[in-house]
């Protein structure tokens, strides 16, 4: 957020980081659905998916990642849990997202 704020004072703005982790706070749920609407329908029918283990802001937790055969994006989730619940959840997401699920 800092570096947002240094290329915003390049540009000659005046942004504290403070302002920019407001606009994330305020706007990140708009620009999440903006992009899964622009998904929908263009991710292919073959997905590649994995889990890894990842630290948030000191908060330990597993990203789930789907991607399609061409390299596009289906989705991302993070997730507290590493179980059969939190991967049907994904997969029921991601489908949702595309518009169809994997084969």
């Amino acid at each position: 957020m800092r570096d947002l704020a240094e290329i915003f004072l390049i540009r000659g703005f005046r942004v504290t980081h403070e302002a920019v982790r407001e606009w994330k706070a305020q706007f990140a749920s708009l620009l999440t659905q903006r992009l899964r609407a622009t998904r929908r329908g263009k991710a292919g029918r073959k997905w590649h998916c994995d889990e890894t283990y990842v630290k948030v802001d000191g908060w330990c937790c597993y990203l789930y990642r789907a991607i399609d055969a061409d390299g596009t994006l289906v989705d991302s989730m993070l997730g507290e849990t590493r179980d059969m619940e939190a991967a049907k959840h994904f997969f029921a997401r991601a489908g949702t997202a595309v518009g169809h699920a994997p084969q």
